[in-house]
Protein backbone atom coordinates (compact mmCIF):
# COMPACT_ATOMS: atom_id res chain seq x y z
CA UNK A 1 0.00 0.00 0.00
CA UNK A 2 1.49 3.09 -0.98
CA UNK A 3 -0.82 5.67 0.88
CA UNK A 4 0.40 7.06 4.38
CA UNK A 5 -2.60 6.40 6.58
CA UNK A 6 -2.06 9.88 7.81
CA UNK A 7 -3.96 12.38 5.73
CA UNK A 8 -1.83 15.10 4.00
CA UNK A 9 -2.80 18.33 4.74
CA UNK A 10 -4.17 18.77 1.08
CA UNK A 11 -6.30 15.77 1.64
CA UNK A 12 -7.91 17.40 4.89
CA UNK A 13 -7.70 20.92 3.04
CA UNK A 14 -10.29 19.48 0.27
CA UNK A 15 -12.33 17.72 2.61
CA UNK A 16 -12.93 21.12 4.93
CA UNK A 17 -13.87 22.52 1.68
CA UNK A 18 -16.48 20.03 0.51
CA UNK A 19 -17.93 19.88 4.42
CA UNK A 20 -18.25 24.09 4.07
CA UNK A 21 -20.14 23.84 0.87
CA UNK A 22 -22.14 20.80 1.78
CA UNK A 23 -23.10 23.16 4.86
CA UNK A 24 -23.82 26.06 2.85
CA UNK A 25 -25.87 24.12 0.61
CA UNK A 26 -28.29 22.40 3.89
CA UNK A 27 -28.71 26.21 5.28
CA UNK A 28 -29.63 27.45 1.94
CA UNK A 29 -32.14 24.89 2.19
CA UNK A 30 -33.37 25.65 5.71
CA UNK A 31 -33.90 29.42 4.54
CA UNK A 32 -35.70 28.44 1.78
CA UNK A 33 -37.82 25.89 3.74
CA UNK A 34 -38.35 28.76 6.51
CA UNK A 35 -39.31 31.03 4.17
CA UNK A 36 -41.74 29.03 2.48
CA UNK A 37 -43.55 28.43 6.12
CA UNK A 38 -43.74 32.15 6.87
CA UNK A 39 -45.21 32.57 3.74
CA UNK A 40 -47.78 29.60 3.96
CA UNK A 41 -48.33 31.09 7.76
CA UNK A 42 -49.41 34.56 6.64
CA UNK A 43 -46.06 35.39 8.41
CA UNK A 44 -44.30 38.76 6.92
Amino acid sequence: MSRSPVPSHEDIDHMLVHQWQRLMEIQQIQTDLLSELRSRNGGS
